[in-house]
């Protein structure tokens, strides 16, 4: 098979104002397959209808073919695990292609079941340290046999290693991180004021975009010579600027709103140090962008992720809290340039070498060449009543299943009642 025929299905989760890693690696994913020559399309579960769905419709207009079925819908009895399994295996069998990326969409990780015995591969991803990500994956990659997955491919080695135990299947473990675009060009940044940055989305899970707001508040009061700037959007907006509105009497941390990723680089050249203090991560996209545009990364010292990226005093610096060790290390940066130069250039290169788009690309095109090399499709067959295994208990949230058809309506009468009242 020569990689111009190459066809790629790549599945999404969607909805309206969604963003953040996973979503912006699905929109320069599938540009970058395209322009390596891959024939892409997309199938996207969305939380919303499709004219409010972001991503469907940003891809949409670059000219994919986009397929969505909405959530919740009132004219399709969709609102289940087993029905959203077999519109995903309708449109497969309408398109199928030679690869088929269920990334870490559940209904597409089942249907696995039925594209597989089609002789087409599935390939999963996993992207974050999530515990209910470890448990979707340990569910396709050591449960059923039937539901197994051909591959997973994982964001960092940290978690590969989470899941290779539960390898049970021998399925392909392969560590593709998600890449950055690389700027045309790296500006010349001014030596003062020391200008540090957050970006990525405002919310407390993970991110702890409460402790960080007040930890940059701390640091312009503290060390003379350095701004602040944050960027985004998300739950926590308003509990941001509540805290900036007490805590910077100076207005010294600058809220920049949210800003599109196809910007995000922009605003990010004239920046010195990006900062995350999150609790966990998978392998951080916006740490990724920053370093690619000479940024020095300071991280909170976690396990998932950040390691991977930032190798300390190397191409970056690693701080054990977000209070009094942060501190010293702004410190540290504003007061030796020397320091900064050196650490900057290094996390350049370290992008440059293992993350750039071009280089995970190819990653992903001898994985999918390999797995469709020997791959003999056939005509998918769509079962007309679904079988899953029983409900992980830690994946209740996401897997809901078939009601019977008097509790069906009975929830939608409600759901029309709450509309009229």
């Amino acid at each position: 098979m020569s990689k111009e025929k190459l066809k790629v299905t790549i599945c999404s989760h969607d909805g309206k104002d969604y963003f953040g890693g996973p979503y912006e690696w699905v929109k320069r994913f599938g540009l970058a397959l395209r322009e390596a020559g891959v024939d892409v399309s997309f199938l996207f579960f969305s939380d919303h209808q499709a004219s409010s769905s972001s991503t469907y419709l940003y891809l949409k207009e670059q000219g994919f073919d986009c397929r969505l079925l909405p959530h919740h819908s009132l004219s399709q009895y969709h609102d289940n695990t087993e029905d959203r399994v077999k519109w995903c295996l309708q449109q497969v069998k309408q398109n199928p292609p030679d690869i088929f990326i269920a990334n870490s969409v559940l209904p597409a990780l089942f249907a696995s079941r039925w594209i597989r015995q089609a002789g087409i591969p599935v390939i999963g991803v996993l992207h974050t340290d999530d515990v209910r990500h470890e448990w979707l994956f340990e569910e396709f990659i050591s449960g059923s046999r039937e539901f197994c997955i051909n591959a997973l491919v994982c964001v960092s080695e940290l978690l590969r290693e989470k899941v290779a135990p539960f390898n049970a299947w021998d399925i392909s473990l392969e560590v593709i991180s998600c890449g950055t675009p690389l700027p045309t060009q790296q500006k010349i940044k001014e030596a003062s004021p020391l200008k540090i940055v957050y970006a990525g989305k405002l919310t407390e899970e993970a991110k702890q975009i409460s402790l960080l707001t007040k930890a940059f508040c701390r640091v312009v009061n503290e060390v003379e010579g350095v701004e602040a700037y944050l960027y985004g959007d998300g739950p926590a907006k308003n509990d941001v600027l509540a805290i900036l509105e007490k805590e910077d009497p100076g207005h010294r941390v600058h809220y920049e709103g949210f800003v599109p990723s196809t910007e995000i680089q922009e605003k990010l050249s004239d920046k010195h140090v990006i900062v995350l203090l999150s609790d966990y991560e998978g392998l951080p996209i916006i740490l990724m962008e920053a370093m690619a545009c000479g940024l020095v990364p300071v991280c909170l010292n976690i396990r998932s992720g950040i390691p991977e990226l930032v190798k300390p005093e190397e191409t970056g610096l690693l701080v054990n809290d977000r209070g009094d060790d942060f501190i010293r290390a702004i410190k540290r940066l504003e007061n030796d340039s020397n320091l900064l130069q050196k650490i900057s250039a290094q996390a350049l290169q370290e992008v440059n070498r293992h993350h750039a788009m071009p280089v995970t690309v190819d990653k992903w095109l001898l994985l999918m060449h390999r797995l469709a090399k020997n791959a003999n499709k056939k005509t998918i067959e769509r079962p007309d009543r679904i079988i899953l295994p029983v409900v992980n208990k830690h994946l209740e949230g996401m897997d809901e299943r078939k009601d019977s058809l008097s509790h069906y309506l009975k929830k939608q009468w409600l759901r029309i009642r709450r509309k009229r009242f």
